[in-house]
């Protein structure tokens, strides 16, 4: 999927590698389908499906986007 606006896009495709989450030493992520975000002007966001990820190591954070 490509979103465009003169000079701007976002794409969005379904990634093949492998994507690993480590933080202080344990692994919070690990996925062999993240879907990869990529905006102009912007880093490349990785989003991984929520079963690949150890959400009960994570604690919730005061700020939002």
């Amino acid at each position: 999927m490509t979103t465009r606006q003169t000079g701007h896009s976002i794409t969005i495709e379904r990634g093949s590698e492998h994507v690993r989450v480590v933080h202080g030493g344990q692994v919070l992520a690990e996925s062999r389908r993240p879907l990869l975000l990529r905006e102009t002007g912007l880093p490349v966001r990785y989003y991984l499906p929520p079963e690949d990820v150890r959400t009960d190591l994570l604690t919730p954070s005061r700020t939002q986007t």
